[in-house]
């Protein structure tokens, strides 16, 4: 199937339509024709569905794009990814900011403030090609692989995705999620100061403190739930927080809010 095979299903509706009325006009149907508009449309709807069920699924081509560090010292990468599953691991190659293998389209920009790189990127779907039956349930992968070496921030935007995102060995100083119905792991720097903020729709967040990191965790929830690990984190009045935090090197302040979302801390 190639990408355009989508319309094909509005061109028959279009075509079924035009020839009810053109029946009607030439006086071959008698009856109203809009009172056989919508179940005409629910049939090809239906019959559209049922194809789906024996085509083949379309194959989506994975692709690779890197963007190289060239020599900045500092980052901020912002990320968009609909639905799927996204990972982001660390690179090995100092080289590069941010290499990235993803299904379907990314639209990328970059911009260069001096030892500053600003980077955007969002992972595409065609939804003319979505609309072909077979092409449903498709999943829409994104791998980043990240610079490990320089400081920067991270703002990232979810859908319905699953999410895996190890920081451990990043340099990330500013971390933010929006999630929507997702299901989400953060493994939070194993070194620095970090700030972590995180907006959950309904999803399930597991964030991952590593161990020797002071915590200060507070937020808000609607219909969900907090789960907070409070052997490492003791309750203090309406926060979470490390004995130690106020004389930690390594620390992050962890800031959550969340409408029917779970949230656990450990």
């Amino acid at each position: 199937m190639n990408q355009r095979s989508g319309g094909a299903f509005w061109a028959i509706v279009l075509i079924v339509i035009g020839g009810v009325f053109l029946l009607q006009n030439l006086g071959i149907l008698t009856r109203n024709a809009w009172g056989a508009i919508w179940p005409l449309f629910l049939i090809l709807l239906g019959a559209w569905l049922l194809l789906g069920n024996f085509v083949r699924r379309s194959h989506i081509a994975t692709r690779t794009q890197a963007v190289p560090l060239d020599g900045a010292r500092e980052a901020r990468l912002s990320l968009n990814h609909g639905a799927g599953h996204l990972t982001l691991r660390p690179t090995s190659d100092p080289t590069t900011l941010v290499s990235s293998t993803f299904d379907g389209e990314l639209v990328s920009t970059v911009r260069r403030d001096g030892d500053r790189l600003e980077v955007r990127q969002s992972q595409e779907r065609d939804w003319t090609f979505w609309m072909w039956p077979g092409n449903w349930g498709t999943r829409f992968d994104w791998r980043l692989s990240v610079n490990r070496e320089i400081p920067m921030a991270v703002d990232l935007h979810t859908g319905a995705s699953r999410v895996d995102i190890d920081l451990r060995e990043l340099k990330v100083t500013d971390f933010k999620l929006d999630a929507g119905a997702s299901t989400v792991d953060v493994m939070l720097p194993a070194s620095g100061q970090v700030t972590a903020r995180i907006k959950a729709g309904a999803a399930t967040v597991r964030v991952h403190v590593p161990q020797g990191i002071a915590a200060h965790v507070r937020g808000v929830v609607g219909a969900g739930s907090v789960n907070v690990d409070t052997t490492r984190f003791p309750r203090r009045n309406d926060a979470y927080q490390s004995p130690d935090y106020d004389t930690a090197a390594n620390r992050v302040e962890l800031h959550f809010e969340g409408g029917a979302a779970t949230f656990n801390v450990m």
